[in-house]
Protein backbone atom coordinates (compact mmCIF):
# COMPACT_ATOMS: atom_id res chain seq x y z
CA UNK A 1 0.00 0.00 0.00
CA UNK A 2 1.54 3.32 -1.09
CA UNK A 3 0.44 4.87 1.92
CA UNK A 4 1.93 2.69 4.30
CA UNK A 5 5.41 2.92 2.28
CA UNK A 6 5.48 6.27 2.47
CA UNK A 7 4.33 6.51 5.92
CA UNK A 8 7.49 7.83 8.17
CA UNK A 9 8.62 5.89 11.43
CA UNK A 10 6.90 8.86 13.44
CA UNK A 11 3.84 8.54 11.40
CA UNK A 12 0.62 7.62 13.83
CA UNK A 13 -2.27 5.58 12.36
CA UNK A 14 -5.52 6.60 11.89
CA UNK A 15 -7.69 7.33 15.39
CA UNK A 16 -11.37 6.10 14.60
CA UNK A 17 -14.08 6.96 17.08
CA UNK A 18 -16.74 4.22 17.09
CA UNK A 19 -20.02 5.42 19.04
CA UNK A 20 -22.35 2.50 19.35
CA UNK A 21 -26.07 3.68 20.22
CA UNK A 22 -27.87 0.69 19.23
CA UNK A 23 -28.43 -3.03 19.17
CA UNK A 24 -30.06 -3.00 15.79
CA UNK A 25 -27.69 -0.24 14.67
CA UNK A 26 -24.72 -2.39 16.31
CA UNK A 27 -25.44 -5.19 13.68
CA UNK A 28 -25.28 -3.18 10.99
CA UNK A 29 -21.80 -1.76 12.12
CA UNK A 30 -20.79 -5.02 12.78
CA UNK A 31 -21.13 -6.55 9.16
CA UNK A 32 -19.21 -3.26 8.13
CA UNK A 33 -16.47 -3.19 10.17
CA UNK A 34 -15.47 -6.90 10.62
CA UNK A 35 -15.13 -7.27 6.91
CA UNK A 36 -12.84 -3.98 6.05
CA UNK A 37 -9.47 -4.90 5.97
CA UNK A 38 -8.16 -1.25 6.39
CA UNK A 39 -9.76 -1.51 10.29
CA UNK A 40 -6.94 -3.57 11.46
CA UNK A 41 -4.36 -0.38 10.26
CA UNK A 42 -6.35 2.08 12.42
CA UNK A 43 -6.39 3.19 16.18
CA UNK A 44 -9.93 2.10 17.32
CA UNK A 45 -11.63 3.51 20.24
CA UNK A 46 -15.14 2.34 21.00
CA UNK A 47 -17.51 4.83 22.64
CA UNK A 48 -21.00 2.96 23.66
CA UNK A 49 -23.97 4.84 24.34
CA UNK A 50 -24.76 5.76 27.73
CA UNK A 51 -27.51 3.34 28.54
CA UNK A 52 -25.26 1.16 27.12
CA UNK A 53 -27.63 -1.17 24.90
CA UNK A 54 -24.76 -2.98 23.38
CA UNK A 55 -22.79 -5.64 25.73
CA UNK A 56 -18.88 -5.34 25.79
CA UNK A 57 -18.50 -9.24 24.93
CA UNK A 58 -20.57 -8.66 21.86
CA UNK A 59 -18.82 -5.84 20.86
CA UNK A 60 -15.10 -7.65 21.28
CA UNK A 61 -15.90 -10.58 19.87
CA UNK A 62 -15.72 -9.92 15.94
CA UNK A 63 -12.40 -7.41 16.96
CA UNK A 64 -10.14 -9.91 17.69
CA UNK A 65 -7.18 -8.88 15.43
CA UNK A 66 -7.83 -5.00 15.82
CA UNK A 67 -6.15 -2.73 17.68
CA UNK A 68 -9.19 -1.12 19.82
CA UNK A 69 -9.90 0.17 23.11
CA UNK A 70 -12.91 0.92 24.86
CA UNK A 71 -13.61 5.05 25.36
CA UNK A 72 -12.61 5.78 29.13
CA UNK A 73 -13.57 9.42 28.76
CA UNK A 74 -16.57 10.71 30.70
CA UNK A 75 -17.25 13.72 27.67
CA UNK A 76 -17.97 12.79 24.57
CA UNK A 77 -16.04 15.83 23.23
CA UNK A 78 -13.29 14.61 24.37
CA UNK A 79 -13.35 11.68 22.45
CA UNK A 80 -14.34 13.26 18.95
CA UNK A 81 -11.29 15.68 19.70
CA UNK A 82 -8.94 13.05 19.91
CA UNK A 83 -10.24 11.03 16.83
CA UNK A 84 -9.88 12.14 13.24
CA UNK A 85 -12.66 9.81 11.81
CA UNK A 86 -16.05 9.41 13.38
CA UNK A 87 -18.49 6.26 12.60
CA UNK A 88 -21.93 6.12 13.95
CA UNK A 89 -25.48 5.64 12.94
CA UNK A 90 -27.16 7.51 10.52
CA UNK A 91 -29.55 8.72 13.31
CA UNK A 92 -26.86 9.22 16.07
CA UNK A 93 -26.49 13.06 17.47
CA UNK A 94 -22.49 12.13 17.75
CA UNK A 95 -22.28 13.05 14.00
CA UNK A 96 -23.74 16.44 14.81
CA UNK A 97 -21.30 17.29 17.80
CA UNK A 98 -18.19 15.98 15.46
CA UNK A 99 -19.47 18.54 12.41
CA UNK A 100 -19.11 21.35 15.20
CA UNK A 101 -15.44 19.69 15.94
CA UNK A 102 -14.92 19.87 12.42
CA UNK A 103 -14.29 15.99 12.16
CA UNK A 104 -14.91 13.95 9.48
CA UNK A 105 -18.06 11.91 9.95
CA UNK A 106 -19.34 8.31 8.55
CA UNK A 107 -22.97 7.54 8.74
CA UNK A 108 -23.64 3.92 8.68
CA UNK A 109 -27.16 2.92 7.48
CA UNK A 110 -28.51 -0.02 5.77
CA UNK A 111 -28.57 1.07 2.15
CA UNK A 112 -32.41 2.10 2.30
CA UNK A 113 -31.85 4.83 4.35
CA UNK A 114 -28.90 6.98 2.37
CA UNK A 115 -29.82 10.56 2.61
CA UNK A 116 -33.06 10.24 4.49
CA UNK A 117 -32.09 11.80 7.48
CA UNK A 118 -29.31 14.29 6.62
CA UNK A 119 -27.30 15.32 3.94
CA UNK A 120 -24.04 17.70 2.82
CA UNK A 121 -20.50 17.13 2.04
CA UNK A 122 -19.67 16.86 5.97
CA UNK A 123 -21.13 12.95 5.73
CA UNK A 124 -20.25 10.32 3.86
CA UNK A 125 -23.05 7.19 4.04
CA UNK A 126 -21.44 3.79 4.54
CA UNK A 127 -23.34 0.59 3.96
CA UNK A 128 -20.78 -2.36 3.83
CA UNK A 129 -17.07 -2.75 4.02
CA UNK A 130 -15.98 -1.84 0.59
CA UNK A 131 -17.39 1.78 0.98
CA UNK A 132 -15.74 1.66 4.67
CA UNK A 133 -11.97 1.16 3.22
CA UNK A 134 -12.37 3.88 -0.01
CA UNK A 135 -12.98 6.24 2.81
CA UNK A 136 -10.63 5.51 4.36
CA UNK A 137 -8.31 5.11 2.17
CA UNK A 138 -9.70 8.07 1.12
CA UNK A 139 -8.71 9.90 4.01
CA UNK A 140 -5.36 8.47 4.24
CA UNK A 141 -4.45 9.80 0.95
CA UNK A 142 -6.25 13.53 1.69
CA UNK A 143 -3.49 13.61 4.40
CA UNK A 144 -0.49 12.39 2.59
CA UNK A 145 -1.24 14.90 -0.72
CA UNK A 146 -1.86 17.38 2.22
CA UNK A 147 1.81 16.83 4.22
CA UNK A 148 3.33 16.98 0.84
CA UNK A 149 1.97 19.85 -0.40
CA UNK A 150 2.93 21.50 3.02
CA UNK A 151 6.84 20.28 2.34
CA UNK A 152 6.76 21.59 -0.75
CA UNK A 153 5.47 25.42 0.41
CA UNK A 154 8.20 25.07 3.06
CA UNK A 155 10.57 24.15 0.75
CA UNK A 156 10.03 26.98 -2.08
CA UNK A 157 9.79 29.47 1.11
CA UNK A 158 13.39 28.19 2.29
CA UNK A 159 14.40 29.24 -1.32
CA UNK A 160 13.40 33.12 -1.38
CA UNK A 161 15.88 35.12 0.49
CA UNK A 162 13.42 36.43 2.87
CA UNK A 163 13.12 33.40 4.47
CA UNK A 164 17.13 32.28 3.79
CA UNK A 165 18.50 31.04 6.98
CA UNK A 166 21.88 33.30 6.12
CA UNK A 167 20.60 35.95 5.52
CA UNK A 168 18.35 35.94 9.06
CA UNK A 169 21.60 35.27 10.30
CA UNK A 170 23.43 38.57 8.90
CA UNK A 171 20.42 40.34 10.17
CA UNK A 172 20.55 39.40 13.61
Amino acid sequence: DKIKKLRGRNERNIKILWAITNDFQFKIEKDILKNCKRINNVDLMIRNHPNSHVKSNDIKEFLINTNYSFSKNSLLKKDISESDIIICAYSSTVSFDAIMLRKKVILTCDIGYRNMVVSGSDFEYCSNSKELECIIKNYEDNIWNKKQDAKQSINKLKLKDAFNEKNWMDFI
